[in-house]
């Protein structure tokens, strides 16, 4: 009851200190928890923003309290919060990240008519394509009309920025993959068994997912099936192999609770639940201090930070070929699990991975997103 009550009293303190007009960037996106690739980028953006002397503050996609001091709000995925909340705050900039439709439209509406603010959109996911392609006219009208809003795009990849200036021509639309390197102090630390089941035998396979998704044809959006199918295969001829499997989110759906299960049946089945383990809301880049090669075997992706985060960290990183990837990343073509097998048989015989990469190398994501947001203060007039 206490810590409540402290909670309370500094929301009121910051509610009472962002009096309309006095923030320059108001952040709309997913903050931990859950654990994601989107909300891992906007946590570490924050205080680099802070650092650089912009007044920046977040409203979490999510529902729930927060206890960070840059989350204001709760948007717990309503499109009437996406429309009410950044008017009451009255930023200089609103920066939305996009999740779906009806945010995005709640946003655009949400704008108000002569209003100074300046309206920016990162989209991280090839779907916005599905949505300017679709059969249905007024859908592609609505979705143009939204993005139109928009002072400008930031697109994670070429492909997604190609689809955006197709179906919006006067929107300006920059490229800057959604990465920051992890401060090493924010890196964080594995639970204890799951830093023995990686150091158990000096040799792992590593597969992410926020959470169990599906295509529109029921086909495992990550590829878990696929990695689950090439790992079984590679087991039989090394015993000391391990897989381990990182979900972001646990399933809240009964689809997908049942597939992780059939999932799980299927390790069983092979004889090797004791050498895969599943790692649910536990942050992925330490596992990468061991030795392990990261596989991306997504369906569909975007701009992906797991494998920027493994990269950097010197890990050797395997990815479908579903999308462009970054340099020194092996392909495979997506749901071969095959492929898959014979990339990481190749991988892990070429170990020890190469010495990690300068952070400095992926920094000047940060400064060309920092560029942006001054430029639009300018014309907002909200500049420090």
């Amino acid at each position: 009851m206490e810590e409540r009550v402290v909670l309370n009293r500094r929301r009121a303190e910051e509610a009472e200190s962002l009096a309309p007009g006095s923030l320059q960037v108001l952040i709309l996106g997913p903050y931990p928890p859950p654990l994601g690739g989107v909300s891992s980028h906007i946590r570490r953006l924050l205080p680099l923003l802070t650092d650089a002397g912009v007044h920046v503050r977040v409203l979490n996609h999510f529902g729930g309290g927060s206890d960070d001091r840059f989350v204001i709000g709760s948007l717990r995925r309503d499109p009437a919060r996406y429309f009410l909340l950044p008017r009451r705050f009255r930023p200089s900039i609103v920066h939305y990240h996009h999740s779906r439709l009806s945010s995005l439209v709640a946003v655009a509406l949400g704008r108000r008519r002569g209003g100074r603010a300046r309206y920016l959109i990162t989209v991280h996911s090839p779907n916005v394509a599905a949505m300017l392609r679709s059969r249905v006219a007024p859908l592609r009208a609505l979705t143009r009309w939204a993005l139109g809003r928009f002072d400008e795009a930031i697109a994670v990849n070429d492909r997604i920025a190609g689809d955006l200036r197709e179906a919006v021509p006067g929107l300006e639309v920059a490229v800057i993959p959604a990465f920051l390197p992890a401060r090493e102090a924010a890196a964080g630390e594995l639970p204890r068994e799951v830093e023995l089941f990686l150091a158990s035998s000096g040799r792992a396979v590593v597969v992410s997912a926020y959470r169990i998704s599906f295509l529109r044809d029921g086909a495992d959006l990550y590829g878990l099936d696929t990695t689950i199918d090439a790992f079984a295969d590679l087991a039989r001829g090394d015993e000391a192999l391990r897989l381990a499997i990182f979900i972001g989110q646990r399933p809240r759906t009964r689809r997908g609770r049942a597939y992780l299960e059939s999932l799980q049946a299927r390790v069983r089945a092979a004889g090797l639940a004791d050498r895969v383990s599943l790692v649910t809301a536990v942050p992925l880049t330490p596992a990468f201090r061991h030795d392990v090669v990261f596989v991306r075997p997504t369906r569909s992706d975007g701009d992906a930070l797991s494998i920027r985060e493994a990269l950097l960290c010197g890990v050797p990183v395997i990815a479908s070929d579903i999308v462009a990837r970054p340099p020194d990343v092996r392909l495979f073509p997506a749901g071969d699990a095959r492929a898959l097998r014979n990339a990481v048989a190749d991988a892990l015989a070429a170990m020890p991975a190469t010495d990690p990469r300068d952070p400095g190398s992926d920094i000047h994501y940060f400064d060309e997103l920092l560029r942006i947001y001054r430029r639009h203060l300018l014309l907002a007039g909200g500049a420090s």
